[in-house]
């Protein structure tokens, strides 16, 4: 993506929001990225994240008590402040105060409790330099996902046949020894995040597996 755009963070669950709003500020010449709508099928699905949150010139945080328990946008959000860029708090519900991370407690929130035009015009008056003269051309969702793949080390071998089906047939996936890790963050955790955002889990199932304290 070349021209300058907002990454937005958010809680899969909070999905139909994100998709309205990021349809608005497209309609307003406002160039979004999203991960339905940015990766396609097939990608590495946080190599692909992990760009779009570099590039990216604003983060707008959707807070609620969905995000509140995501692990994954508390990731991002860590990742987008390394460097740059301006993030935009998002309130969508009576909870997202409250879930807001400390150091965007700081930080004036637009708030879309009440009214949806009203904090979208609030929230175009802090982004009007990347308005552009004409609407964005709205783009079908390139992916419904990824899914998670559970398995022992010991089937590291099946696994990795797996994948190269998956890969081949347009499925993004993420597996702990390919996808990008965020060290910095308990890997219990992380991997809490990552499974909590998946579209499904993929279990493969053997006397390893079943041995397997990670698995359980």
């Amino acid at each position: 993506m070349s021209k300058p755009y907002i990454f937005i963070s958010y809680s899969r669950q909070d999905r139909s929001f994100v998709e309205k709003l990021s349809a608005a500020l497209k309609a307003a010449g406002v160039q979004t990225w999203t991960d339905i709508e940015n990766i396609s099928a097939g990608a590495n699905w946080q190599t692909e994240i992990e760009t779009g949150l570099l590039q990216a010139e604003i983060l707008l945080y959707v807070s609620s008590q969905n995000s509140s328990t995501s692990k994954w946008i508390e990731t991002e959000l860590t990742a987008f402040m390394r460097g740059s860029g301006r993030v935009i708090p998002i309130i969508i519900d009576d909870h997202g105060p409250i879930a807001l991370p400390t150091l965007l407690r700081r930080i004036q929130w637009v708030d879309f409790r009440f009214d949806f035009d009203t904090a979208f015009a609030s929230l175009l008056k802090g982004i009007s330099h990347l308005q552009g003269s004409s609407p964005i051309t709205a783009t079908e969702a390139k992916s419904k996902g990824y899914v998670f793949i559970s398995y022992a080390a010991e089937d590291a071998t099946f696994v990795t046949e797996l994948k190269r089906h998956l890969k081949g047939r347009g499925y993004s996936y993420w597996d702990f020894q390919e996808s990008i890790r965020n060290y910095q963050v308990d890997y219990t955790l992380e991997l809490e995040g990552v499974i909590v955002n998946a579209e499904a889990t993929l279990s493969v199932i053997s006397p390893d597996w079943k041995k397997s304290p990670t698995a359980l």
